[in-house]
């Protein structure tokens, strides 16, 4: 049976704190239009501090309180991704056992989603709860998704997962799961954005990835200032 998940609640001055930290989702209009809902007329000339200042003090149901949780919830399109290539050709079928064997480990709060994107590819879809004591309690836990893509390529397999922590858990684990099961030790290549000139270069929109770019990459890493790294299991 799982887990229960924890508990949790906000005082008028986490609802405060929450509000102000996110301008661009709750800007005047739908501050008003939130004082509407409740039967509250705005001024024109009211501040957004202060139209969140009031509307802090109220009182908030479960529903209302994971709307506004839900403002700061899935930010994985414009996350940075890392790519991945394993020097073996493993097959969708092969990946979808991995899959599965790692569906029976899940932690409580977590699904896992997966389908096969054509003869050579697919697709691996985490989602789990993020935890942040640092943040105010309303925004504490969060829930995350990251999407895990997979690709066979001639002789090798290229995987492509957010830059995060858990991404990274999670591929090792499917990694481990399918060298374990074949009975090899396949040369991993990762390459590292780091050496980029800017954050938007590193991003996702800001390189389509794909096997055929990754190869060009590689054999361009020097003169685009980007590293390679050759490990056994370099995650």
């Amino acid at each position: 049976m799982p887990e229960p998940l924890p508990l949790y609640c906000a005082t008028d001055n986490e609802m405060y704190s929450s509000l102000m930290s996110a301008p661009q989702h709750f800007n005047l209009s739908e501050l008003r239009e939130m004082g509407l809902q409740r039967g509250i007329v705005y001024s024109k000339d009211d501040d957004r501090e202060y139209i969140i200042d009031q509307l802090s003090t109220q009182s908030f149901s479960y529903d209302q309180m994971r709307a506004i949780q839900e403002h700061f919830e899935y930010r994985g399109r414009g996350e940075k991704s890392t790519v991945v290539r394993i020097n073996h050709p493993f097959s969708v079928k092969e990946l979808q056992q991995a899959t599965e064997g790692y569906r029976s480990s899940l932690q409580s709060g977590e699904k896992i989603f997966t389908h096969a994107d054509g003869p050579s590819a697919y697709d691996v879809e985490l989602q789990y709860i993020e935890t942040d004591f640092s943040l105010v309690r309303l925004r504490q836990r969060q829930k995350r998704d990251a999407k895990i893509h997979f690709e066979i390529e001639g002789d090798t397999t290229v995987v492509t997962f957010p830059s995060n922590t858990r991404a990274f858990e999670a591929v090792s684990r499917l990694r481990d799961s399918l060298s374990t099961a074949k009975k090899i030790d396949p040369l991993v290549e990762q390459i590292v954005l780091s050496g980029l000139p800017n954050a938007g270069s590193r991003s996702v929109s800001g390189i389509a990835f794909s096997p055929r770019l990754i190869r060009r990459f590689c054999r361009a890493g020097v003169r685009t200032g980007a590293r390679r790294q050759y490990s056994r299991w370099c995650l």
